[in-house]
């Protein structure tokens, strides 16, 4: 009888540790976004290819949640972005104003795919606009 009760109860101490470990499922890696900066290799909006329009920006995604652009002008465009890894899909809000092509950029994204060099995105409001970064 003990031994009956004994395996039970190492069965269900281990049901119950099993259940209470948390995998950390995010699909996209924060450290990863913040290490380094980025660049658009293809973004379409409105069902038209305008990646010529973004080739000279690159992005920096900072701790502050200010992610500054650079471009190949020397001038720099601060806006802010803001990561949402508790809905699924995950999202990224950008927010950046006074440059006209940057602010296009304003909306909710959802995060399609990440890996380590590159993520794409696709507007939460219109799935026809679709972005992808490539890590610089």
């Amino acid at each position: 009888m003990n031994k009956h009760f004994f395996t039970g109860l190492c069965f269900l101490l281990m049901i119950l540790s099993l259940s209470s470990c948390k995998k950390d499922s995010s699909l996209l890696n924060i450290d990863n976004l913040k290490s380094d900066k980025w660049k658009i290799t293809y973004i379409k909006l409105n069902n038209t290819d305008v990646t010529s329009d973004y080739t000279s920006y690159e992005f920096k995604f900072k701790d502050t949640d200010v992610v500054t652009i650079y471009s190949a002008s020397s001038s720099t465009v601060d806006g802010i972005y803001k990561v949402n890894t508790t809905v699924n899909p995950e999202t990224v809000t950008f927010t950046i104003g006074s440059d006209a092509s940057l602010m296009k950029l304003n909306n909710v994204w959802n995060v399609v795919e990440a890996t380590a060099t590159q993520i794409k995105f696709q507007n939460k409001n219109n799935s026809n606009d679709v972005a992808t970064f490539q890590k610089v």
